[in-house]
């Protein structure tokens, strides 16, 4: 049986393969956060529901670069990626598609339902 000896040829190779791993994995994950679609969060409203109010106020964030629109008008997004804009209300259903598009053109679309009485 052969036991195994660790030489500092041996050690230098290993480091230097953990190295190169981990420089390419690092990359790896930068290319993916890239050209991946943008996360898109809507804070309120947080689901469909039924309202008896005039308005409904959407807010959420998305990521600093992507631009944000509900219906195809385009919402002002703050330098930390968070936007708030305040809709009128039409009387019954009310269909809002929230979209972020970021500089590569990939897209983050959520609807929201909102029926008022």
């Amino acid at each position: 049986m052969r036991s195994a000896v660790v030489t500092p040829r041996a050690i230098r190779v290993v480091a230097l393969a953990v190295l190169w791993v981990g420089i390419a994995g690092y990359f790896g994950w930068h290319l993916y956060n890239l050209f991946r679609p943008p996360v898109l969060v809507i804070i309120n409203p947080s689901g469909d529901i039924i309202t008896e109010e005039q308005n409904i106020d959407f807010s959420g964030s998305t990521q600093r670069e992507s631009d944000v629109s509900i219906n195809g008008a385009k919402a002002e997004v703050a330098q930390g990626g968070t936007f708030h804009e305040r809709l009128a209300l039409q009387q019954g259903m009310n269909i809002f598609e929230v979209k972020a598009v970021n500089r590569f053109g990939k897209e983050t679309i959520i609807i929201r339902r909102i029926i008022k009485k």
